[in-house]
């Protein structure tokens, strides 16, 4: 199933979001995306296909094949501020709330009204620096569903969100009555991202995944303060970068050991306005390599 893009990090709450330029919630795109195609040995077929209405983002379609749509999310303001995301595949949805022009709550719900999901922050001036996830028990779901990760990864990198899931599949947290705490940190370069930590107790003991985004061209991303899309196995929202990453590292650590650890290396090509018109990314890890394309029409 489709993402959310990059992969969708579409859209929020990173909404454009992340960014110290920019009211949370609030974007205005100057290059606004149509249509999104991908590739990994064969043909492009089309992904994503998004919606305006002027200047705000009405509806991403996800499509199965190129014309077959699995489902869509559906974007509601109140003020030109981003209050609501609809996911029609499952009926779930997020509810976000603000104090003046900074998150105050997002929370994500089942299609019966259950909280998922609730979402604490830390900030430095105007940027989010620090995540704090409560994920609830009752109703018992502590691994989300291919539909709710949809969702979800409007908000989180894709890649971070599989991690998640890795976490909260342990066990002992399954059996566990009580709610969870997932926490979240970022760093920056300027305005890029360059570093994005996830962390959770596991029996005890501290499971951690580090993105280090280790360096960036100098072109436009066209997320930059607007809804960021993800692909399935994106590792960066692009919400939190003004420029298009080059490459990155992840590392896993367990009770402070590395794990594993892999690369996403990127290249593309460009616009006469210098945004991507084609994204390249490969994946290496150990013996293992994937790569695909990502390529982008605009309005």
């Amino acid at each position: 199933m489709k993402r959310v893009l990059c992969t969708t990090l579409t859209l929020l709450l990173a909404s454009t979001v992340f960014v110290a330029c920019q009211k949370d919630g609030i974007f205005n795109p100057k290059q606004k995306i149509s249509k999104v195609y991908q590739a990994y040995y064969g043909n492009p077929r089309l992904t994503e296909k998004w919606t305006w209405d002027d200047n705000l983002l009405n509806c991403i379609a996800y499509f199965r094949d190129d014309t077959t749509v699995q489902q869509k999310s559906y974007y509601f303001y109140e003020k030109k501020q981003l209050v609501k995301i609809d996911n029609t595949y499952d009926l779930s949805y997020i509810l976000i709330t603000y104090d003046k022009s900074f998150y105050k709550q997002i929370e994500s719900y089942d299609k019966f009204d259950r909280k998922l999901r609730s979402y604490a922050f830390t900030y430095d001036k105007k940027k989010i620096t620090k995540m704090e996830v409560t994920i609830y028990k009752n109703p018992s779901k502590a691994v989300m569903s291919a539909e709710e990760g949809d969702i979800m990864s409007v908000f989180i990198p894709k890649a971070i969100l599989d991690e998640t899931n890795k976490l909260m599949s342990v066990p002992s947290l399954l059996k566990s009555a009580e709610n969870d705490l997932i926490v979240y940190t970022m760093q920056y370069d300027g305005d890029n991202i360059s570093e994005w930590k996830i962390a959770n107790q596991v029996g005890g003991k501290t499971k951690e995944i580090v993105f280090q985004y280790n360096s960036y061209d100098e072109n436009k991303n066209p997320y930059y303060t607007s809804y960021p899309n993800m692909n399935e196995n994106e590792p960066a929202s692009p919400a939190f970068f003004k420029n298009n990453p080059l490459k990155i590292t992840c590392t896993e650590y367990f009770d402070n050991a590395k794990i594993s650890s892999y690369t996403y290396d990127y290249t593309y090509k460009y616009d006469a306005q210098k945004y991507p018109i084609e994204a390249i990314k490969n994946l290496t890890q150990d013996s293992y390599f994937i790569s695909d394309t990502l390529y982008y029409e605009y309005q």
